[in-house]
Formats: C-alpha cells, sequence, structure tokens
C-alpha cells in the first residue's frame, strides 16, 4: 500500500541530509508508527509524502501512484488527520463533513451516505448538531478523524503529540479514537508521533 525507495530529502547540498535513503513497505490494512524525537526526520517524511516539500532523491509510492511523479493520483487515495484539529469553529459536525466531502469529490448523491457512515463509525451521532466550538478535546479529535476518512481512502496519515513520563504515556492522536482505528478501520494507517520525554527512549 505504502512503499518508500531509499526516500532522501536534502535542503543543502553541503549538508547532512535530513532524510538519508530511508525504505520501508506498509501492507493494506496495517497500522504502521514513525516514532522519534524532535528532529529525528519524521516531519520531513510526511511533508514529501503530502508533496509540502520536494523529493531530493528515491521515491515513494501509495497504491501503485508515484508520489514523485503524480502526486495529484497519490492525494486523491489519501486522507490527513493534523496534529491539531483544524476545525471551523461555527460549523457543526455534519456541516464539516458535508463541506469536505464536496472538497473530497465524493458525488452528491453518495454525500448522506458518506456523512452518515463517518458520524455512525466514531460514535459522533448525538453531537451531529453541534458546532466544533462546543466539543471537548475527545470529540474533536474524532471529528478531525473521521474528516480524513471521507472519501474512503486506502492510505490516512495521522499526525500526533506524544509525552512520556517515567510512568506514563499520552498520545495524540487520543484514546477515545484508538478502538476504532484498530477494529473498524479498513485503510491503512501510517501514524506519525512526536515525543517529548523527560528520559531517554
Amino acid at each position: 500500500m505504502l512503499v518508500l525507495r531509499r526516500l532522501t530529502k536534502r535542503y543543502n547540498k553541503l549538508a547532512a541530509p535530513a532524510v538519508n535513503a530511508v525504505s520501508l513497505g506498509v501492507e493494506r490494512g496495517e497500522c504502521f508508527g514513525l516514532l522519534g524525537l524532535n528532529g529525528a526526520g519524521k516531519t520531513t517524511i510526511f511533508k514529501m509524502l503530502t508533496g509540502d516539500t520536494l523529493i531530493s532523491g528515491g521515491d515513494a509510492q501509495v497504491a501503485g501512484r508515484s508520489v514523485r511523479a503524480d502526486m495529484d493520483s497519490a492525494r486523491r487515495v489519501t486522507g490527513y488527520c493534523p496534529q491539531f484539529d483544524a476545525l471551523v469553529p461555527l460549523l457543526t459536525v455534519r456541516e464539516h463533513l458535508e463541506l469536505y466531502s464536496g472538497l473530497r469529490g465524493v458525488p452528491a448523491s453518495a454525500r448522506a451516505h458518506t456523512v452518515r457512515r463517518c458520524i455512525d463509525l466514531l460514535g459522533l451521532g448525538a453531537l451531529e448538531k453541534s458546532q466544533a466550538r462546543h466539543l471537548f478535546g475527545g470529540n474533536k479529535r474524532k471529528l478531525s478523524v473521521a474528516i480524513a476518512l471521507v472519501g474512503d481512502p486506502l492510505l490516512v496519515y495521522m499526525v500526533g503529540r506524544a509525552h512520556i513520563r517515567q510512568h506514563e504515556r499520552t498520545v495524540g492522536i487520543g484514546l477515545y479514537v484508538r478502538p476504532f482505528l484498530h477494529t473498524k478501520c479498513q485503510c491503512t494507517i501510517l501514524y506519525i508521533l512526536i515525543y517529548r520525554s523527560e528520559h531517554a527512549l
């Protein structure tokens, strides 16, 4: 589903590469995580996969679509859940999903079904008429995941921040969403988790 072949990023030809010939593969239906401290290259890999920065060397393929040669095609089969919830305060849960259904090119005849499916999958039925500004953190995160799933993407990128202490761990994707991701989601998921740790990993 996702293949990286010697993916490389150089910002300066004289400096060490930010990402140096990374190769990996993620199978269909798999949840795969990129973990590491700030500066490890995770965000740069993500930016290359999403087209936010150019690839210096190598390539990546999403369901056989080259990120380097055909980014538009690769984007059509991917969803994106950002680290910070990018929601419109005055729009309701349902209105967000209707908006993104249109932006993702879901046919008008299928939008009602798409919206209902995303609401039901994330357990947002009781909140579908609530404006985003009235949602608590966990439900905002659920809505962000629901938006990422609009259009039935084959691959979903999820970015979160994790904070590790000696006896506890919290992950930005959230306990609210993890049960869904592990039992109901039919797509492939790439997690990118940024760690802030009080101890060495």
